[in-house]
């Protein structure tokens, strides 16, 4: 039997959540380096650019000046800037943090975070709504851990200041959870609990008009699991992978749910053939597909993906050729036409073999195009990634041994 405590401990160390986020949807989740200080950044050349981004799409540096200290740490796209909270200290006798910072790709500029009212924090997710950020969940270093867990914090931009939620109706706390939004909740679901055997297959739905928890059905909900990935497709909350237990024997699962909240119902999810189980796996949702690519596969990173249509409840293969290597911990943004992976670990666990790779997938016609090294961040896994609406900025992530404060920006071509 495969141990998920040694799992849990390293999401919540190395950050191993998805973190990617678009400007469509969150993720959460949800999921690069050389960067020169303010000028030369993503708002001072003229040679990369929306506009002119060449053949394979173009990179440039991300201003340092104001950047978050190097941690493991978790974000959300706020419409016009990156929010990064929270995470693992560089130093792990520091602890967990509390600290944030917001960066405006436009401007090239990071502006900092007032300190929260909850406790810091590593593995937990964060949703964008269109006007706050959620933080919940995750591991805390700091008073009673359980308690740590619990408690989630608000962030609104527009006033520059954080409230707690409410814990009246909190799920456990867990880590290695996912969380989408819906256009009016939050959906946290899954994830492990370091006081309770196994893994989850609960959730909650958080409510922020009225500040209020109530618990998703159980009920035909997939096997409890972790580093999974989830996607909200307008009407459902997709759940597939990930790590799971099932008669005590813990694996990487193919299986997955549907989760309908206009219901409170779930169903499961073909099992696709062909298709391994995995962890550590990155999704997008296209509009009418979600796009699953790379992870990791027992002792095997896995260089393949599949498309998931929930209307037909079919899997399709998605073409290998042009494909990048085999990864997990990578990064993944939908562009409204293609997806963008870039970044991960050549190898399935730690130490890391981080990549400064990546390409881009068109759904429409089934085929990869090689994406531009030239100038890109420096090799890293597990980092921060959002689209804005015509670039993709990733931050942070892990590179050979240690997190990393820097990161880029990427203009896709036309």
């Amino acid at each position: 039997m495969r141990s998920v405590a040694p799992l849990l401990f390293a999401s919540l160390a190395l950050g191993s959540l998805p973190v990617a986020c678009s400007s469509a949807d969150d993720t959460s989740g949800t999921g690069g380096s050389g960067a020169a200080s303010g000028t030369g950044g993503a708002g001072g050349s003229s040679a990369c650019s929306a506009a002119t981004p060449g053949p394979n799409g173009c990179w440039l540096p991300m201003a340092l000046a104001g950047a978050p200290a190097e941690r493991r740490d978790v974000g959300v796209w706020a419409g016009t800037e990156l929010l990064v909270w929270g995470g693992m200290h560089l130093d792990p006798t520091q602890g967990t943090l509390n600290d944030g910072a917001g960066y405006a790709p436009d401007a090239d500029v990071w502006r900092p975070l007032p300190a929260a009212p909850i406790w810091g924090r590593a593995g937990h997710v964060a949703v964008w709504t269109g006007e706050e950020m959620l933080v919940w969940a995750g591991g805390s270093e700091e008073g009673d851990h359980q308690a740590g867990w619990l408690v989630g914090g608000r962030y609104r931009p527009s006033t520059d200041a954080w409230t707690e939620m409410s814990a009246t109706g909190v799920p456990v706390g867990r880590g290695g959870a996912t969380a989408v939004w819906t256009g009016t909740h939050m959906l946290a679901w899954g994830g492990s609990n370091e006081y309770a055997p196994g893994l989850l297959n609960d959730g909650g739905a958080y409510d922020p008009t009225g500040d209020t928890w109530s618990a998703l059905s159980t009920v035909g909900a997939p096997t409890g699991r972790m580093l999974h990935v989830a996607v909200w497709t307008g009407t459902e909350m997709l759940v597939w992978g990930g790590f799971d237990e099932t008669s005590n024997i813990a694996a990487d699962a193919s299986t997955g749910g549907r989760y309908d909240p206009a219901g409170d119902t779930w169903a499961a999810t073909a099992v696709p053939a062909g298709f391994t189980g995995r962890r550590e796996h990155r999704a997008v949702w296209t509009g009418t597909e979600m796009l699953v690519w790379g992870g990791a596969s027992g002792d095997t990173v896995d260089g393949d993906g599949a498309r998931y249509a929930p209307g037909a409840d079919a899997w399709t293969p998605m073409a290998s050729a042009g494909a990048p290597s085999a990864r997990q911990r990578h990064v993944a943004v939908w562009t409204g036409a293609r997806m963008l992976v870039w970044g991960g670990s050549s190898a399935a666990g730690v130490p890391f073999a981080p990549l400064a790779d990546g390409a881009l997938y068109d759904p429409a016609t089934d085929s990869w195009s090689a994406m531009a090294t030239e100038g890109a961040p420096e090799a890293r896994a597990g980092a921060l990634a959002a689209w804005t609406g015509d670039r993709m900025v990733v931050w942070g992530g892990v590179g050979t041994g240690e997190p990393l404060a820097t990161g880029g920006v990427y203009f896709p071509p036309l």
